[in-house]
């Protein structure tokens, strides 16, 4: 019985150690056909690995971009969020990737949306502010992507991109100071216009009461005819 017992936890162990073994070559596996960029054919081997390890997050990650690599957009965004969602750290880089994925196919909301999830993991990353920026330059959010230029060049004063960032703010503020004058400008005709139709009310008023004081003044005239008249009847 014993002898048994002993065989038994021997082929467990052998058999853990295949199993063990197995799945360590299949992720070794995909990491080389990742790391010699032929994400197709990764692509299978990290998702059997990532049946074997649900929690890996370095494993969604690779597996994200290899779907990213070979254009499959809708799956490398599904493997970012959901490795974000699994992920105890670096949990920015997923957010910030489905962002990247959600700008290349010119979905800008969605893109702006993880990218602040991002910011809110990491808020010391450039990379996502300069991602948003650009995000909300196209979505015509111009005061926000301002604001987030400044923060990128705030972050990463020696950035090569420091000239041309520069002459995008100058030229997003001119806008916007453009944009500020036009508003005023145009608030200031509408409150003049709308001074000229009330002093054109009051002045129509005007009109009336002054022909409602007419039309009494001609009916009290017009009772004093009558009462002479009458008195010229009597004398008759």
């Amino acid at each position: 019985m014993k002898t048994k017992s002993l065989i038994f936890l021997i082929i467990l162990f052998i058999t853990s150690f295949i199993n063990l073994y197995a799945q360590e070559k299949i992720l070794q596996t995909a990491e080389e056909l990742f790391m010699n960029n032929k994400p197709a054919d990764a692509i299978p081997l990290f998702v059997l690995a990532l049946q074997q390890e649900p929690n890996n997050e370095k494993i969604y990650l690779m597996l994200g971009i290899s779907y990213a690599q070979t254009k499959n957009y809708s799956k490398a965004v599904e493997t970012f969020q959901e490795g974000g969602k699994k992920a105890l750290r670096d949990r920015d880089i997923f957010y910030y990737n489905a962002g990247n994925i959600y700008y290349i196919m010119g979905q800008y909301v969605p893109a702006d949306e993880m990218y602040t999830r991002a910011v809110r993991e990491n808020g010391n990353n450039g990379d996502i502010y300069l991602n948003r920026a650009n995000t909300r330059l196209n979505m015509q959010m111009y005061s926000e992507a301002l604001a987030d230029y400044r923060i990128y060049l705030a972050i990463d004063p020696q950035t090569y991109q420091r000239e041309s960032i520069l002459k995008l703010i100058a030229l997003l503020d001119n806008r916007l100071t453009q944009e500020r004058q036009l508003k005023e400008e145009e608030e200031l005709r509408r409150l003049v216009e709308e001074r000229r139709r009330e002093a054109l009310l009051n002045e129509v008023l005007g009109s009336l009461q002054n022909v409602l004081d007419e039309t009494r003044s001609v009916s009290a005239g017009a009772e004093r005819v009558s009462d002479f008249r009458e008195e010229l009847d009597l004398e008759d």
